[in-house]
């Protein structure tokens, strides 16, 4: 994946029709312009600070030399119909003319992945995520995403650095290897616990 690249100024529109996902905060769209990419904007009435921290962090990574293989790539910033917007790579399960996406918990409740496939990209993951002590704020299944492009990985599509606004919080872990380091593992726990949880629950279908 490519480092941020700067999106065209004017403004792009975004219709109920290009609607991806709802989150807490934001909603993500189709980029209009580029189906294999999407856009997140902030829910009416809401804030940027979850884009804001999103940003901030992916520039982090790039900053520390960290592989962008289990991130969507960020784009930058995008003004649209709705607000300014974040733009980030969609991740397609298949590709090709199928821009079609799927989360962690829906292929595991789907049988899309067998249990070895699951197990050897889940390990791949989390060495990913300790190695190079990345702060995600959830570690929801559903926001991660599963490719096979070029072959299969689980990708963080959410979430990224944190929450909320740029606070104290945020900037002492982000700058504190130690306590990112704590901080992550608390979140790999908790991760491995749910997908076990949907495991199970899949197996007894």
């Amino acid at each position: 994946m490519g480092r941020e690249r700067s999106m065209a100024t004017s403004v792009v529109d975004l219709p109920d029709s290009a609607v991806l996902n709802w989150g807490h905060h934001r909603t993500c769209f189709v980029h209009p312009l580029d189906p294999h990419k999407c856009i997140k904007v902030p829910l009416p009435g809401g804030t940027l600070d979850q884009s804001l921290v999103e940003h901030d962090y992916y520039r982090t990574l790039v900053r520390r030399g960290v592989p962008l293989d289990h991130v969507a790539a960020c784009h930058g910033w995008v003004d649209t119909s709705r607000g300014r917007g974040l733009v980030f790579d969609r991740i397609e399960y298949a590709g090709g003319e199928d821009p079609a996406s799927v989360n962690l918990e829906r292929a595991i409740a789907t049988k899309l992945l067998g249990e070895e496939e699951i197990g050897t990209a889940l390990r791949e993951l989390v060495e990913y995520l300790r190695e190079n002590r990345i702060l995600w704020s959830d570690e929801n299944p559903k926001n991660i995403c599963v490719t096979r492009r070029p072959s299969l990985r689980f990708i963080v599509v959410d979430g990224l650095g944190g929450r909320t606004a740029l606070d104290f919080k945020y900037r002492l872990l982000k700058s504190v290897p130690l306590l990112a380091r704590i901080y992550t593992a608390g979140k790999i726990t908790r991760l491995m616990k749910r997908v076990d949880t949907l495991r199970a629950r899949a197996s007894a279908a």
